[in-house]
């Protein structure tokens, strides 16, 4: 009796897994034609995005050392006017998206260089207006 109890059990499972597998390969093709009809009517596609933006132009010298702005307000690394100020625990300021940039490729300050990640940038915020 326990040879067909086995026989059973098994031929039970049997079933449920073809009949999960039917049911996965029907889910997998209609999300296939669904991807198709949209692309049909001109749903946007990963052709159509925008290309991402350029890695902004920073002010380093081969030595990876960098040079201090004489006007107080301008990033050391782009040398420009700041935009949306970023602190590193060292105590410089920079634009965000230049020390954002720099940190992805150097892991450290730029002019202390001190090790720090993307996590240890604080954002600041400036009154507007500011020259």
């Amino acid at each position: 009796i326990p040879l067909v109890r086995q026989a059973s059990l098994l031929a039970v499972s049997g079933l449920c897994l073809v009949t999960w597998l039917t049911r996965w390969r029907q889910y997998t093709r209609q999300i296939v034609r669904e991807e198709r009809n949209e692309e049909a009517r001109g749903a946007p596609t990963i052709s159509d995005l925008p290309p991402p933006p350029r890695s902004p132009k920073l002010n380093i010298d081969p030595n990876h050392r960098i040079r201090l702005p004489l006007i107080e307000h301008l990033c050391p690394l782009c040398q420009q006017q700041r935009i949306n100020p970023a602190a590193l625990p060292s105590g410089f300021v920079f634009c965000n998206k230049c020390i954002v940039f720099y940190i992805r490729q150097h892991k450290s300050c730029p002019l202390t260089s001190r090790e720090f990640s993307e996590k240890d940038i604080v954002r600041i915020y400036e009154p507007q207006g500011r020259e």
